[in-house]
């Protein structure tokens, strides 16, 4: 899955994706759920939406609390997705981000990331919800998919990772369900590298590059 992740720097999205941000863009280091994630809904085009899809038809936005992340072996049979999928596609660029792995009975960090430090292109999906009010809510959720290469020591699941060959067409409205579902099929992990990270990262109010600094991993010796 991905439950946590790190937003590009301003000069990343500048020097990778030719967008400009706004004055106000603060790069996160611990972006979490119901935050505004940065979102590519065309190859140029940036938007801030709330991480958690939240469907046209849901009743309130709490539902999308549950749907951070969407499966990309069953997008088109679940009706939260199969609608977004055929027709709001996006990316969400990332520089990191972060799985936790169970080690000597407790729950160790780790910080994932593209071995020379580019971007990582998650595929996406988005909806827009409105409240009786006329409350409009732009909501995101993240494509996860099977575990590959060394990720699968951390996790048995992964983000969707686009190449940028692959950007263009996953939000090229002209492409149809099966074209989307090869372009999922076809991300891979090989250039993904990882290491361990201060627990820093378990409580979202921690958001500063110390989040990303490796730490040496301490070795528990069994009592004797």
């Amino acid at each position: 899955m991905c439950g946590r992740f790190v937003s590009p720097s301003a000069e990343a999205i500048a020097k990778e994706l030719g967008i400009q941000t706004p004055k106000n863009y603060h790069q996160s280091f611990n972006l979490a759920p119901t935050q505004l994630v940065p979102t590519l809904t065309s190859p140029k085009r940036l938007e801030f939406y709330r991480w958690g899809l939240v469907p046209s038809w849901a009743k309130d936005p709490s539902i999308g609390n549950r749907m951070i992340n969407a499966r990309s072996e069953t997008l088109a049979e679940k009706p939260s997705f199969k609608r977004a999928l055929a027709q709001r596609r996006c990316l969400v660029p990332a520089q990191g981000f972060y799985e936790w792995k169970v080690e000597n009975k407790t729950k160790q960090p780790y910080f994932i990331f593209h071995h020379d430090r580019s971007l990582l292109l998650f595929a996406g999906l988005w909806e827009q919800w409105k409240s009786p009010e006329g409350e409009i809510i732009h909501s995101v959720t993240i494509v996860t998919k099977e575990a590959q290469g060394n990720l699968k020591n951390l996790h048995d699941r992964m983000p969707a990772i686009l190449s940028p060959q692959s950007k263009e067409a996953w939000l090229s409205p002209e492409i149809d369900l099966h074209s989307a579902q090869q372009i999922l099929n076809q991300t891979a992990a090989e250039k993904i590298d990882f290491f361990p990270v201060s627990t820093l990262v378990n409580k979202p109010v921690n958001n500063s590059k110390e989040c990303i600094e490796p730490i040496a991993k301490v070795e528990v010796q069994p009592r004797t």
